[in-house]
């Protein structure tokens, strides 16, 4: 696993999605994510489990759609926060703990970046 620099504040970094990602928008405005296995050891497993699927779906629910939608390559994790805890009337506390941990979730996964401001 892939961890950050201990001296990078989580907040002051600037998601980025990877690219070329397929995503798609369902008719009630969520997300869904297209995650193709296209690793050594997904190609391995799937010649061994003919019948797992070549993609996995990863469905979205509202709040991890509004955050996904927000992330532009502009604004830092905070600043996804602050629109998150607006949005669906969270303290900010609150706010920032489940932006950032669903930042964490999303980076953890290689569906995004994170890069410093500067």
């Amino acid at each position: 696993m892939l961890r950050l620099k201990t001296h990078d504040n989580l907040l002051e970094l600037i998601p980025q999605k990877n690219n070329p990602f397929v995503y798609t928008v369902e008719e009630d405005d969520k997300i869904t994510l297209v995650i193709k296995r296209e690793s050594t050891c997904d190609k391995f497993f799937l010649k061994i489990f003919r019948k797992a699927p070549k993609k996995l779906f990863v469905h979205l629910d509202n709040k991890g759609s509004f955050v996904w939608n927000k992330i532009d390559n502009k604004k830092n994790v905070l600043e996804l926060a602050k629109e998150y805890g607006h949005k669906y009337g969270v303290k900010a506390e609150d706010a920032i703990a489940q932006t950032g941990e669903f930042i964490r979730i999303l980076k953890n996964n290689k569906l995004i970046q994170l890069k410093n401001e500067n």
